[in-house]
């Protein structure tokens, strides 16, 4: 199998790259990443590591002729190459038009003009469904508030106009969180996890009941390995391991960090809430948050 992972070098894409390494002899991996983040040790340890099976393309997601060449060979496109950011942000609407939106228009026009592909397995966020106190499931409205959300429905329909050409994947997933490659630290488990493992204090804004979509990312790295050999869905499907509240990742952290302090910033705010209809198979919150609490446990020993 040859895989192409557009921002590949990031926090998903290494890490995908690695276990699909590791667990298919037969799998060749090209990244193509801009390296916004210059996280080059990380994607240096992968080629030191497989050799010849991985590969390294330079570029810029809007740069559709060097993607149109990089993409020759390939079957299987895993497209990650975006700006992140938090389910509401509103900054940078320009910048993020331009990358997320325009940046898939240019990666469906060069595999549009690539005849080896035959799957594409896109990750957008639960966050173009906008917010409300409801469990959004795939069939609710997406109404959008912020400018990642609103760039990430338009990437969407830019690869709906490949659904009839060849085999499409678009997975709506919650913010990732788990050790790893890449990682990053501008979203609260990670950034929190962080910070109680040097004793630093936890500070919450508002009043911590903002509930958030979550997905712990070796269990994302296994579903995107699953949908590389099996059929895909018609239309988006939404995935998530756990919806918790602020509070609720603040008290699993002290739980393994005795020792950990939080206070509370501008306390009397309310922030908007998104959560999402998971399959969690009947289980009650209570253990939902242990099962989370037992995985920070892995991650943070």
């Amino acid at each position: 199998m040859k895989i192409f992972i557009s921002g590949g070098a990031g926090y998903i894409g290494i890490n995908l790259a690695r276990q699909a390494l590791t667990a298919y002899a037969d799998c060749h991996i090209c990244i193509y990443d801009n390296f916004s983040r210059t996280n080059f040790a990380d994607v240096l340890s992968l080629v030191s590591e497989f050799g010849p099976r991985f590969s390294v393309v330079r570029g810029d997601i809007l740069d559709g002729r060097k993607l149109e060449q990089a993409l020759k060979g390939y079957s299987v496109v895993v497209h990650l190459a975006a700006l992140s950011a938090t389910p509401f942000n509103d900054e940078n609407p320009h910048l993020m038009e331009q990358v997320n939106h325009w940046g898939t228009a240019s990666l469906v026009s060069a595999i549009e003009a690539t005849e080896s592909i035959n799957k594409v397995i896109f990750l957008s966020s639960t966050s173009v469904y906008g917010f409300g106190d409801e469990f959004f499931t795939e069939n609710s409205d997406t109404i959008p508030v912020g400018s990642y959300g609103r760039s990430k429905l338009r990437a969407e329909e830019q690869l709906s106009r490949l659904g009839e050409k060849l085999d499409l994947a678009i997975v709506r997933i919650g913010t990732v969180f788990g050790q790893g490659l890449s990682m990053r630290f501008d979203s609260v488990i990670n950034k929190f996890c962080f910070n109680a493992s040097i004793h630093e204090r936890l500070i919450i804004d508002g009043d911590g009941n903002q509930v958030r979509p979550f997905v712990y990312l070796p269990n994302l790295i296994g579903k995107i390995l699953s949908l590389m050999t099996a059929e895909s869905h018609l239309k988006p499907q939404n995935y998530v391991d756990f919806n918790l509240s602020v509070n609720d990742i603040v008290t699993a952290i002290c739980n393994l960090k005795l020792e950990t302090e939080y206070i509370h910033v501008n306390k009397e705010m309310v922030y908007r809430t998104l959560t999402i209809a998971a399959d969690t198979s009947g289980k009650s919150k209570a253990s939902l948050v242990e099962e989370f609490e037992s995985l920070l446990k892995q991650d943070m020993r």
